[in-house]
């Protein structure tokens, strides 16, 4: 948005460093900004109101951006990440058992593409 991309202009260090989906020595795998740069929220809450999606309508983690066990002990980020990613491989051939819950576990280690992913997630 033109609004964003005028403030980031703003901002006193480079927007990447701040606000992108990057490894950082914090729990976290995007800057401190990133919900803002990426209008994760509000793309969030769209994904939401549409239901155009399985994840949409039944996941409690919908687009999940945290990874519960580096922020509540402080490990873990790949291994549940590997647990989250074989789940979801799996999961076609458990139609019938939705294990949209794995979404919970870990964040894509890859960051959120919108709208694309407001269906596909």
């Amino acid at each position: 948005s033109n609004i964003i991309t005028r403030r980031e202009s703003n901002y006193r260090v480079p927007w990447q460093r701040i606000a992108s989906w990057r490894e950082n020595p914090t729990v976290y795998r995007y800057g401190y900004l990133w919900s803002v740069h990426s209008l994760y929220y509000w793309w969030r809450e769209q994904g939401l109101a549409e239901k155009g999606s399985i994840q949409s309508e039944f996941s409690p983690c919908y687009l999940n951006r945290m990874d519960a066990s580096e922020v509540a002990i402080g490990w873990g980020k790949y291994s549940l990440e590997f647990i989250r990613l074989f789940i979801n491989w799996i999961q076609p051939f458990f139609s019938r058992y939705p294990l949209d819950i794995v979404n919970c576990f870990a964040p894509p280690s890859k960051e959120y593409e919108f709208p694309r992913d407001l269906y596909s997630v």
